[in-house]
């Protein structure tokens, strides 16, 4: 749950209406110490439940943990209702429609078949998807929780075509928007960062089209393909890259130094750095 205080409530402890945990409101000068740097390294745990991540600075001090839910057991859930579902009422309306369409023509009786068969896969995936829900990230403080200071939220149910997401500070303003088209990026993987006026802001792309395209037919070979990315302006040029690094465990790195005069928002290049890991399943 996301807050907004007024600026006088600035080190204030506070309660959560909900659950009564406690809130420290922070100013944005305390955040700002955290992103005031060019190089971020990211240790994620695997041994977890939910996806989670340790966001350090170069000298090793730990600045944020990420978590975002994995929902194993809804998915579990979701996947055995649509099952359900599709077998009791879908597949017994298929064959009666089938049955009564193939007396007349037994073409048409092989057409309605197909035809049902793909409404009753569509009916499936439309109930996993409406049970599963959306998927958000959340950026904290530390472990404990207590402070959200980012989070990137999906946007839309059914994200078929397009993934869209949308990047909030710790007072739940906009920072800028995500988008992935699944058709465009299906050889290389590639995102837009948009303004809140739909304007582009820059494009993160994997780093070459030649593995992207290995990477494709051949999968990442354990880890020997590493899937890097680049941060390009609009005018092409990179201020920023997106690296794994070789070792035991994912382990990542975010290098902005080519931003010298940090005209890039720090918070949303972090931010789209756990989507990429995310959302791209690297």
């Amino acid at each position: 749950e996301s807050y907004r205080f007024k600026d006088e409530l600035e080190g204030a402890v506070l309660y959560c209406p909900k659950c009564d945990r406690e809130i420290v409101v922070k100013s944005d000068d305390e955040y700002f110490e955290i992103f005031n740097r060019s190089k971020f390294l990211i240790h994620q745990n695997h041994f977890a439940i939910t996806e989670k991540y340790r966001v350090l600075g170069e000298n090793g001090d730990e600045l944020l943990y990420v978590e975002r839910p994995r929902k194993i057991f809804k998915l579990f859930f979701s996947l055995l209702v649509a099952v359900v579902l599709t077998t009791v009422i879908g597949i017994p309306i298929g064959v009666l429609a089938t049955a009564v369409v193939g007396s007349v023509s037994e073409t048409a009786g092989v057409l309605s078949g197909l035809f049902i068969g793909f409404i009753l896969i569509a009916s499936f995936l439309f109930f996993t998807i409406i049970i599963y829900g959306k998927r958000h990230i959340k950026i904290f403080r530390d472990s404990s929780k207590r402070e959200t200071v980012l989070s990137v939220e999906q946007e839309n149910l059914f994200q078929f075509i397009k993934g869209k997401y949308k990047v909030l500070d710790h007072k739940n303003e906009l920072l800028a928007k995500m988008e992935k088209n699944y058709i465009s990026s299906f050889f290389r993987k590639s995102w837009k960062w948009k303004d809140e006026n739909e304007k582009v802001v820059a494009l993160i792309k994997e780093e070459s089209v030649i593995l992207a395209i290995l990477r494709k037919l051949t999968g990442t070979l354990f880890g020997l393909l590493r899937v890097n990315f680049i941060f390009k302006n609009s005018n092409g040029g990179i201020f920023g890259n997106f690296n794994r690094k070789i070792s035991i465990g994912d382990k990542y790195m975010l290098d902005l130094s080519p931003d010298k005069n940090k005209i890039y928002d720090r918070k949303v290049c972090v931010a789209i750095w756990i989507l990429l890991d995310t959302g791209e399943r690297r």
